[in-house]
């Protein structure tokens, strides 16, 4: 009986830390959105409104479900652009973050 009671007391423990790793994901997401929402935001403030229809660059979803430029669109685009764009994404700490 005494084994029993630890075994049960490390399951009820795993259990609790994985639903715990389930639940820091969303915010996690909700984090890494709100910060591809700011870098769209500095775009704008640096290159003006809607500039990815000026300059033709293609935007697509990313893994947090944010719109942002491709990486193919981003290498073709002007240089002031990429500088622009490299400067917001370092900024907001998402300058190692994968295009899509």
């Amino acid at each position: 009986m005494l084994l029993r009671f630890p075994a049960r007391s490390a399951l009820l423990l795993c259990s609790l830390l994985a639903t715990a790793a389930v639940r820091a994901e969303p915010a996690d997401a909700m984090e890494m959105a709100e910060r591809y929402a700011d870098a769209e935001h500095c775009m704008e403030q640096i290159v003006g409104k809607r500039w990815e229809m000026r300059y033709g660059v293609e935007l697509a979803r990313n893994q947090w479900g944010a719109l942002e430029p491709t990486g193919r669109s981003m290498d073709s685009a002007p240089q002031a652009i990429r500088m622009a764009d490299m400067s917001c994404r370092r900024e907001l700490s998402i300058e190692r973050q994968p295009r899509p």
